[in-house]
């Protein structure tokens, strides 16, 4: 094999890996979407979770459920649908931490000048 064969294997290999990328972000968001689906029906049924997620498990499970960029306000109203249980005395406070915190930790992007996030999307990575 010469250096061009090599080449041509490369871009067919990255081309490869970009199109498995962006099937895992929609499958990763239809999975999140019924994930949300079923805490809702759980709660609308009164039937319990096996383990009680974390409120940072919620709030991921919601932004990836979303169809683009989502605000605290909406995470917040989902997050009431799905049974989350907050202990502090400002729900919407505590959901601006965490998407923050997630933002910074580069899980989450926020919408270019507004207070909106969605996840940050694999389909352009390569590794």
């Amino acid at each position: 094999m010469g250096t061009g064969d090599y080449r041509k294997a490369l871009s067919v290999a990255e081309k490869e890996l970009l199109k498995l990328n962006a099937e895992a972000d929609v499958i990763a968001q239809r999975r999140a979407q019924l994930q949300q689906t079923i805490s809702t029906l759980k709660t609308l049924t009164n039937v319990s979770e096996e383990g009680e997620r974390t409120l940072t498990d919620a709030i991921r499970i919601i932004v990836k459920a979303a169809n683009g960029y989502i605000g605290a306000g909406d995470v917040l109203k989902s997050a009431y649908s799905m049974g989350v249980k907050f202990s502090g005395k400002n729900p919407k406070a505590s959901i601006f931490t965490i998407l923050a915190r997630l933002v910074k930790d580069g899980e989450l992007e926020r919408e270019p000048g507004k207070i909106r996030v969605r996840f940050r999307s694999k389909a352009g990575a390569q590794g």
